[in-house]
This record gives C-alpha cells, sequence and structure tokens, in this order.
C-alpha cells in the first residue's frame, strides 16, 4: 500500500536532489583533480532520465502489478544509494578544501601527489561504476514491463457530489446548519454585491453533507428565486461550469462551447433574480479565473450567495467576500448516532450490548470524521460476531482494501493533488506520534536537511521555500493549529495514520545506516551530558537538535559535519563553551544557542559565513594583546541575520569603534534585538562609556521588538525614540538604573506594548516621556499595554492634554511607593488596571471609563470606583483596612457586573459586607485575612450564579453559618482556617438542598472543631479531598448513598469510623 501512494512522490523528488548533486561544484571538481572522467555523471543522467518520464505509469500500473511495484522499490533504493555516494564525495571535497587553505603549499603539493593512495579515492570510481551498472539494469526492465512515457498521472476522481441527501442520516450539524442559513437568507450578509460563502474542512468532514441540507431546506427554497448545484473538483474550466450552472437550471443538456455565448444566457437566466449557486469541492487557486467566473452573476437580485466548499484555506481567502465558516469534528454523540445508523440500521444497539462497548471505541478512533464513521459502520453492519467487532477495532483502519473503504480514497484525492515535493514533506511527518505538537521552524528546517526542498531556479531562500510549502499544507488542512499553543501544530490523528501508511518502509530507506543520517534530533533527554566522538561519522548530518539536554561541551569532532545547515542547542543549561574550529561548519545557516551560559564566542566563529540564525552573541572579555574572543565588531561578517538576536555582555566591548563594526543599521532582517549590558562598580567612566557603545549599535529601523536591559549610562543613546523606527511595536528598558529620564516614546508610532522596569533614578515622568514638540502627530496612539514596575523614586507622573493613549487596554503600575497623584483621565480603551504597592497614589478611577473589565489593587491609598462595567476586581495588601467600606465607598452600589472579588491581605478586616455580594458574583476567594471571625448569614443572599467559595489562611475565622453557601455553589475549598466551626444542617434533607449543586469539595488543616461529616448526602460529588483535620473522627454515609460517580476521594485524618 505505501509504494503505490509514494512510489513517484518520492522517486521524482530524489531524482531532482541527485541530478542536482551532480552538477554540484564540488562533485565536479573531485571528479577533476582526481582524473576521474565526468562521463560516468554524465552516462548516469542519460539513463535515468527515460525512467522519470515512466513514473507517472509505473505509479498506476503497480497498483494491480507486483512486478511493478518491486521495479520502483530497486529504482528507489539505487537512486537514494547514489545520492548518499554523491554526498559524501561532496563532503570529502570540502574537507580537503578545508583542510588545504590552513596548510603549507609544500604540504599541499605532498598531500596532492599522495591522494592516488587516498582509501576514498581509491574505491570512489569502482562504487560509482557499480550503482551506474544497477541502475542501468534497473532501467531496462521498464521496457519489460511495458512501461510507457506520458501514460498514467492522472489525479484519482471520486464520484460526483450531487444536491440530493438523506436528511435522516445527518447527525451534529444543527448548530452549523443554522449559522450558514443565518447568512443565506439575510440579504445584508455582504452589503449590495454577490455574496461567497466558503465552508472549509478537511477531506471527509461533510462539507458537502452540510451543504445538501443547505440547499434542500424549506426556508432556502422560499428565499430563492433559482438554485444551482455544480461538482467542479479538480477541473476549474470556466466553460465547463458555467455551461454545469446553465445546466442544472435549465435541467437540459446544454451543447455549446463558446463562453461570452454561455456567459450572455446565463445573464439572461440571472437577470433580477435571488438565486443561489452551490459550487461543491474546489481546488483552483487562480484568481483570474475565479473573477472570469463571477461575472455573469453580478446580476442577480440583492440576497444572491455562492457556496463554495473547499478543503484549501487559499481558495477560500481568494472566492470569500465574509469569513469563511469552518466545519469541525462530530461530538463523539453525534458520531455514535452516525455510526449505528449504519452499523445496526434498523436494529436496535441495545439488543447487541456486546458489539455496542467494542462499536463505542471504534468510533472513538475515528475521532468525529464523518466519512470514517460512516464507512466502519458500513463494513460491519452484516457482521454481529462479537470477534470480528474487536478484530477490527485493534486493526489499522488505513490497511483495508480500497475496494472496502472509501476512507483512503477521500483521503487520499487530498494527498493526490499535492505538489510531489509536499507528498515528501507531509509523509515525512509521520515519525510524529499521535498528538504530537510540532514547531513551524523546526520542522522546515528538517526538511531542508533532508532535501526535500530545492531551489532550482528559484532566487527564494531555502527557508522561504520551506515554509511556502508548510503553509500550503497548513491551509489544505494537513496540519492544524493546536488549540492550547498558538505557536506549534499538530496532525489529525487520520492524517497521521495515513502518513504513517504513505511512508511504510521509505523512511527507514531514507536513513538505512547510521552513516547517512541527515537529521538527528536528541532534544529533551536530560541524561545526555556528553557526545561521542563517533558524532564525527555522521558526515551527511544536516540537522542536529540537542536542545534542553545537559550536554556541557560539543566534541571537537562535531566541527567535521561540514554538511550541517542546523544547531539546536537552546536550553543546554550546562554548556559552557562551542568548539574553537566551529567556523569550519561552512554551511551552518542556524544556530540556536539560546538560554545557554556560554562566556563568549570563538574567534573562529566569524568564518560562518551562511549563518541566517544566530539566537545569541556573547561578547567575551578581551585580553590586551590577545585575540581570546569574537569581538562584537565580527557581526559584521554575519550579513544574512534574520529573526531575533540577543547580544550578552556589552560591558565587555572595549570601544564605540568596535561597536559601530558590527553595522547592526544595516541587518534588515532582524525583527528582535536584545542589548544587554552591565555595570562596573569601581570604574565610572566605563560605566559611561556605554553610551558611546549603544549609540553605535543602533539597529535597523525594520525591527519589530527592542530590549535593553542593565544600561550603565546616565542617559540613552540618541537614536532610542527617534521616530524613524516606525515598526517597534514591543519595547522594554529594564534596570538601567542610571538614567534620570525615559526617552521620547511617544514618538513610536507602531509601539503597542511599552515595559518600564527598576529605572531607579527617575523621579518624574513628563513631557519628554510624549515626545511633544518633535513631532505633530499624537503620542501614543497605538499603545495597548503600559507597565512600570519597581520604580523606586518616581514621584510624579504628568499627564498631557489631548488624545493620549487612546487604544490603552493595559496599564499596570507595580512597586512604585513614591508616586503620588491621580491616574491619566482619558484612557477611553482601557480594560485591565493593576495598582500595587503604591501607597501613596489614588485609585480613582473615573466613571467615563466605561470599558474597565479587570481591576488588581494592593496597598494603594485610597480608591474610588465610579464604574458598573467591572468584572474582576482582586484587593491586596490594605493591613490596616477593618472593612471593605474603608477604600472603597459605596462598592457594593456601583459593581453590579462582578463576577470575580479576590480579599488577599486584609490583616485588619473585621467585617465583612454585611449588606451581601453583588448578584453577578461566581467566584469568592477570601485569603490571608487574619482577623476576620465571621461571615454573615445574608452574604450571598440574591448570588444566583455564584459557583465558587475559597477560604484559605483565616486563621481567626470561627463563624460558617449555616447555609452560607449558595445553593448554586459547585466548588468549596478550606485551607488553614483551624478555628473555623462548619455548622452543618442537621436534617439530612436540609442538607440535601444546601449542598445540591456542590461537585468539588476540599477541607484541609482546617476545621479543629469537626468530628464528623456527612459525605453520602452530597448527591453531586465527584472530588472529595479532606486533610489534617485533627477531630474528625467518621465519615456518615448512608448504605445506597455512596454513587458510583466519585472518582476522586482523598482522606488524610484520624478517622475511626468508616462507610462499610
Amino acid at each position: 500500500m505505501a509504494e503505490v501512494l509514494v512510489g513517484k512522490a518520492f522517486l521524482s523528488a530524489a531524482l531532482k536532489v541527485l541530478f542536482d548533486r551532480m552538477a554540484s561544484r564540488e562533485v565536479l571538481d573531485f571528479f577533476k583533480r582526481r582524473n576521474l572522467r565526468d562521463d560516468l555523471l554524465k552516462k548516469l543522467k542519460i539513463i535515468l532520465l527515460p525512467v522519470t518520464a515512466v513514473l507517472d505509469d509505473a505509479e498506476e500500473k503497480q497498483i494491480t502489478n507486483p512486478a511493478v511495484k518491486k521495479w520502483l522499490n530497486e529504482l528507489k533504493d539505487a537512486v537514494y544509494h547514489a545520492e548518499d555516494l554523491l554526498d559524501e564525495i561532496a563532503t570529502e571535497a570540502l574537507q580537503r578544501n578545508l583542510e588545504a587553505g590552513s596548510r603549507s603549499s609544500v604540504t599541499q603539493v605532498r598531500d596532492f601527489i599522495s591522494t592516488s593512495i587516498n582509501p576514498f579515492d581509491k574505491g570512489i570510481k569502482s562504487k560509482i561504476k557499480k550503482i551506474i551498472e544497477n541502475i542501468e539494469f534497473i532501467a531496462k526492465q521498464k521496457d519489460l514491463l511495458g512501461l510507457k512515457e506520458g501514460v498514467g498521472g492522472k489525479p484519482l476522481r471520486s464520484l460526483p457530489s450531487t444536491s440530493v441527501v438523506d436528511e435522516s442520516s445527518i447527525y451534529g450539524r444543527d448548530d452549523d446548519k443554522e449559522k450558514v442559513a443565518k447568512l443565506l437568507l439575510s440579504d445584508d450578509a455582504s452589503g449590495n454585491g454577490i455574496c461567497v460563502i466558503p465552508i472549509v474542512g478537511m477531506g471527509g468532514i461533510g462539507k458537502t453533507t452540510l451543504t445538501q441540507l443547505l440547499y434542500n431546506d424549506e426556508k432556502v427554497n422560499e428565499y430563492f428565486d433559482l438554485k444551482a448545484w455544480v461538482y467542479v473538483s479538480e477541473e476549474f474550466d470556466v466553460v465547463h461550469v458555467t455551461k454545469a450552472v446553465l445546466q442544472s437550471i435549465d435541467s437540459q443538456p446544454c451543447v455549446n462551447k463558446d463562453l461570452n455565448l454561455l456567459q450572455v444566457k446565463l445573464k439572461e437566466k440571472l437577470m433580477g433574480k435571488k438565486f443561489l449557486l452551490v459550487l461543491d469541492d474546489i481546488w483552483n487557486e487562480k484568481y483570474n479565473d475565479w473573477d472570469t467566473l463571477l461575472t455573469p452573476f453580478k446580476v442577480g437580485a440583492k440576497g444572491s450567495k455562492i457556496i463554495v466548499t473547499t478543503r484549501n484555506e487559499s481558495v477560500a481567502l481568494i472566492v470569500q467576500t465574509i469569513p469563511s465558516h469552518n466545519l469541525e469534528q462530530l461530538s463523539n454523540e453525534a458520531s455514535w448516532s452516525l455510526f449505528t445508523n449504519h452499523a445496526f440500521e434498523n436494529r436496535s444497539p441495545n439488543a447487541h450490548p456486546d458489539l455496542e462497548v467494542f462499536g463505542k471505541k471504534i468510533v472513538e478512533k475515528c475521532k468525529g470524521l464523518p466519512l470514517a464513521v460512516k464507512t466502519l459502520g458500513g463494513l460491519l453492519h452484516s457482521k454481529l460476531d462479537a470477534k470480528e467487532w474487536d478484530d477490527i477495532l485493534k486493526s489499522n483502519i488505513w490497511d483495508f482494501p480500497n475496494d472496502k473503504s472509501n476512507i483512503l480514497p477521500a483521503l487520499r484525492l487530498s494527498y493526490h493533488y499535492l505538489p510531489t515535493q509536499l507528498k515528501q514533506c507531509f509523509a515525512y511527518c509521520s515519525l510524529f506520534p499521535k498528538d504530537y505538537k510540532f514547531k513551524k521552524e523546526n520542522l522546515v528546517l528538517q526538511w531542508i536537511a533532508e532535501g526535500f526542498v530545492q531551489q532550482l531556479e528559484s532566487e527564494k531562500r531555502l527557508e522561504d521555500l520551506a515554509e511556502e510549502y508548510f503553509l500550503e499544507l497548513l491551509s489544505r488542512s494537513f496540519f492544524q493549529q493546536s488549540k492550547d499553543e498558538e505557536s506549534s501544530f499538530i496532525m489529525h490523528d487520520l492524517l497521521n495514520d495515513l502518513a504513517q501508511v504513505l511512508s511504510n518502509k521509505v523512511l527507514h530507506d531514507l536513513l538505512p545506516t547510521l552513516s547517512c543520517l541527515r537529521v538527528l534530533s536528541l532534544s529533551q533527554y536530560e541524561n545526555i551530558t556528553e557526545l561521542l566522538d563517533s558524532i564525527g561519522k555522521l558526515k551527511l548530518l544536516r540537522y542536529l537538535d540537542l536542545s534542553q539536554t545537559a550536554i556541557k561541551r560539543l566534541p571537537k569532532e562535531t566541527c567535521t559535519l561540514y554538511n550541517l545547515q542546523t544547531l539546536m542547542l537552546s536550553d543546554c543549561r550546562s554548556l559552557i563553551e562551542l568548539p574553537a574550529d566551529i567556523g569550519k561548519l561552512h554551511n551552518l545557516r542556524h544556530l540556536d544557542i539560546s538560554g545557554t551560559n556560554l562566556s563568549m564566542m570563538p574567534v573562529e566563529m566569524s568564518g560562518l559565513k551562511s549563518l541566517q540564525t544566530l539566537t545569541t552573541f556573547v561578547v567575551g572579555k578581551q585580553i590586551v594583546g590577545k585575540q581570546n574572543a569574537l569581538r562584537v565588531g565580527e557581526l559584521r561578517e554575519f550579513q544574512h541575520l534574520r529573526g531575533k538576536l540577543s547580544i550578552l555582555k556589552l560591558q565587555n566591548v572595549l570601544d564605540a569603534t568596535d561597536a559601530s563594526e558590527a553595522n547592526l543599521k544595516d541587518k534588515k532582517y532582524l525583527d528582535e534585538l536584545l542589548l544587554k549590558g552591565g555595570f562596573s562598580d569601581t570604574n565610572d567612566s566605563r560605566n559611561e562609556d556605554q553610551r558611546d557603545i549603544f549609540d553605535k549599535l543602533q539597529p535597523s529601523t525594520n525591527l519589530k521588538k527592542l530590549t535593553i536591559q542593565y544600561y550603565a549610562a546616565r542617559s540613552f543613546p540618541n537614536w532610542l525614540g527617534d521616530s524613524s523606527f516606525c515598526n517597534v511595536a514591543v519595547l522594554l528598558l529594564s534596570d538601567c538604573l542610571y538614567c534620570s529620564s525615559l526617552p521620547p516614546l511617544g514618538q513610536l508610532r507602531s509601539l503597542e506594548e511599552l515595559y518600564i522596569v527598576r529605572m531607579n533614578l527617575i523621579e518624574r515622568v513628563g513631557l519628554e516621556f510624549y515626545g511633544t514638540g518633535l513631532s505633530l502627530s499624537e503620542p501614543f496612539q497605538r499603545l495597548k499595554i503600559l507597565r512600570f514596575e519597581e520604580m523606586l523614586k518616581w514621584e510624579e507622573w504628568s499627564s498631557l492634554e489631548g488624545r493620549v493613549f487612546p487604544s490603552l487596554k493595559v496599564l499596570v503600575i507595580r512597586n512604585c511607593p513614591k508616586l503620588k497623584g491621580h491616574l491619566p483621565t482619558h484612557l477611553p480603551s482601557l480594560e485591565e488596571l493593576g495598582i500595587c504597592g503604591c501607597q501613596q497614589l489614588m485609585a480613582s478611577i473615573p466613571r467615563n471609563m466605561t470599558s474597565i473589565r479587570n481591576l488588581q489593587l494592593r496597598g494603594c491609598e485610597e480608591v474610588v470606583l465610579n464604574i458598573t462595567s467591572l468584572e474582576h476586581l482582586e484587593t491586596n495588601e490594605f493591613p490596616d483596612m477593618t472593612s471593605l467600606s474603608e477604600k472603597m465607598p459605596s462598592l457594593l452600589n456601583t459593581l453590579t457586573s462582578l463576577k470575580y472579588l479576590f480579599i488577599d491581605g486584609c490583616r485588619s478586616l473585621l467585617s465583612f459586607l454585611e449588606t451581601g455580594l453583588p448578584s453577578m458574583l461566581e467566584f469568592l476567594k477570601i485569603e490571608r485575612c487574619d482577623a476576620l471571625e465571621s461571615l454573615p448569614e445574608g452574604m450571598f443572599h440574591g448570588c444566583t450564579r455564584f459557583l465558587e467559595l475559597r477560604i484559605i489562611e483565616c486563621p481567626s475565622l470561627k463563624s460558617f453559618p449555616r447555609g452560607t453557601v449558595p445553593t448554586t455553589s459547585k466548588i468549596l475549598i478550606i485551607k488553614k482556617c483551624k478555628k473555623l466551626e462548619l455548622v452543618l444542617p442537621e436534617a439530612e434533607e436540609t442538607m440535601h438542598n444546601y449542598y445540591a449543586s456542590l461537585e468539588s469539595l476540599a477541607i484541609t488543616s482546617s476545621c479543629d472543631p469537626l468530628k464528623s461529616f456527612p459525605l453520602g448526602l452530597l448527591p453531586k460529588l465527584n472530588y472529595f479531598k479532606i486533610k489534617d483535620c485533627i477531630n474528625l473522627e467518621s465519615l456518615w454515609i448512608p448504605p445506597d448513598a455512596l454513587h458510583d460517580d466519585l472518582p476522586s476521594l482523598s482522606v488524610a485524618a484520624a478517622i475511626h469510623s468508616y462507610p462499610s
């Protein structure tokens, strides 16, 4: 099965790589210097070219002809062996060139004379001849097998779709139908133009089925004057589609083939009519074709719609006039209903309980893909033997023969239409386990290392081409973005299975021996402390990932891996140095040393002129008269750097001239830059020198994120804050301890996030901060996040009249103990405000700030709340507050939208909200309120939505009156409240009513008076933990009350009586 699917895909790409190797400078020079005739290479190419021409025919015939399948496998093996040999030749040539460059001319002559006895040279000619003879023998068999040029290669065709659907067999699509129907039945969905609604999803997800549902809906039929359904598939021919639309409308054949006449006739049919057109299964991405097709449809009445179904997000982006509707997998419940409809039909699943157990597990394996569910249900329709169901459960659905499953053809169609290079890239992902999260940046570099990405005539970087490959696979739903990690991606399990079937033996053949490894990843093997010297034998290695290991040093043999393109060492915390000869890795393009403890860069590192990624550059201490470490000026050698660069220990730069030579200004592809200095305790002039050094380290104006840390001078470099840095979106200034004023940051017109931390000498933030007078534009127009932290001497913040901070959403001022006065008054977009450790600042929030949702207060002088929009309130560290009303007047009257309330560290708090809490409250946490003794009975009166109560470290709390916890509560957590007396209802019925909704209960180091707990009267409890309750003796549970839904029960107390 594997070879059926990947024969041509892998061979075509491998042949491209092989031809490229044969024409490479290293290989041709090697042949010339060893007096080897290049006729051998020409002969190999002549033999292979006719073979390339019959691959399409071979791929088709191998399905039914085992001899053709065997021939393809043998050819594939031979091509890979030839590629490996040419790689070895290129590597040997590169190694000798490097060694020759470091030796005297006399030594070079002697070595040249001795080449005739070099073991590598001696055997190379015979190896090449053997490979040619093998490939020639295989090539001759193509005629015996009847393989022909220009035959085959036609895409597999799936059955055309129709507008007819059996609505009784569709499950789980009610919400999708409702959402799309709302768009269909609206005249305003796309203004006055025609409305195109793309429905996007992977193959087999049910796009066509959903569209059929909508097409046949009664309300849809009444809304539209005309309807037409056209199955497009791969043949997006404007003439053909236009004819098909006419035929669908007229219900009679159309023989005309002239596009102009067809469009004129269609225009007449649609004029002034409200129509619905479905174009099912579109693959074409050519905008001009789409624009031409659309011409006659523009005459329809307002409210006309076109539904386009596609697997390709790129197609959706071309055709859509409103956002796409993305179709997700079915729920387990809907999948089971669909499965039973096909597997049991008129029989009830309940009549076969043994089959139902296996059936539900089979449905889970289908992961919500309707096509998979339906096919497996049909497969099991006539089988009533439980063993047969168990066998299906334990087998891989992709091993089913084609004639019994529509799954492989459906997903294979998506695969089949991939360009050759993408097929290899996708099949490579079979290396990933199920649910594996992978990074785009790492995967594309592995593809490059394997030789899957070829530049050919393109002038694009390999990395850019590989990223295009990735985005293409993503847009076709082969990859999906991880829901919990934005920067990571996953493959749906069924697509992972498909990749496994596609690759089968192929990946093993790609890497037949360790010596031919192209990619080696040992990432996250924390027990690895060193690499063996034998790493140097992996001459063809292109990608080496040792990130998050405990490795301390790289062996010098690493520097003989001349093909290495990527070296990943991120978060190797024990790594203290790079090998001295690392500069010999002339092909190295990506070096990630972030999160290491390197003290300097080796001098020879300047030889890495192909570097495009260098995450970190550490400036080592210079020894006078000796070049022991790479100077910062050597950064000029790395002309192609892009992405992120951190330059550390800038206090070791000796003079500004060296900094100027780094030429950061011309590194236009850098997106992020970190400049980190340091302080001299004994030399103030060295500290002040940093201003000139940083001034010469001016980056490119293309920079998007800038961080400056541990800057030792008294004033910032001239370029910081200059309006020419129009692309900077994120800026962090941290630990600039000697600066007494801020640069004019308000003129950075793209700035969205600003963090100012530990600027210990700043006393005033005034007009200089806004950059007034330097520009006519209003300052901080795009700023969304502003944080000031640990500004110990800051006393005054001068507000600027006008539209300052119009976009600010988050404002945090933390640990600025001397700051006085008020906040800026014009913050119309503010959603989150945090004021912590600002004892002299009045936290006054004007009534017009209606957008605030989240407020955190800790240790403020006074709090004035005049807003009703607040949903989240956290109050910390008010040590002298005895009542909430002291710091927050009219709290309950204004906070009508409050959902979350945290009260923490109010150690003098005595009384607690006699008038009750806001009615919308859902969550309350009371922590470290040492003086609090009781909670009033009516505090939750009117809280009809309350869900969770947490009381932690309130050592004086005694009273927890009966009925305090609302009946809607689902979670109750009590921790370190030793004196608390948990007064429980005496009657069983009352207890049941009070705690009817409680699902989770934890009591830890609390409630010393508690002796018995009626656990059995909590009907919905599924988590119970009780620990260190010193007097608890029994858990009372009636015999019939302990339900089976209590999955977690943890008891750590001196229990004498347990329920039987």
